[in-house]
């Protein structure tokens, strides 16, 4: 079976789907049950995005995909530093 990856605003969009169902008394099981997902993605997107909006949720993913392209090589060989001289 294919993973298939929600975007952010299709994720804030079930969860609050999902919320109406929870407040109405309905349980965890059958709401997720009902719009299709398991327990570990509505744990992991309740963790992720709990009470943030679209914007700033997108923002977020943008910001740590960037900072994963920043990260330094850690095998750097040891020659290409060159330590600072006192003169």
């Amino acid at each position: 079976m294919a993973r298939n990856r929600h975007s952010d605003d299709t994720v804030l969009k079930l969860l609050r789907e999902i919320e109406p169902k929870l407040a109405n008394g309905g349980d965890v099981r059958t709401a997720r049950r009902a719009i299709g997902i398991g327990d570990a993605a509505y744990s992991n997107w309740r963790r992720q995005s709990g009470g943030v909006g679209s914007a700033k949720l997108s923002k977020f993913r943008d910001l740590e995909r960037e900072r994963e392209n920043i990260r330094p090589e850690r095998n750097v060989p040891l020659e290409r530093h060159r330590p600072l001289r006192a003169d």
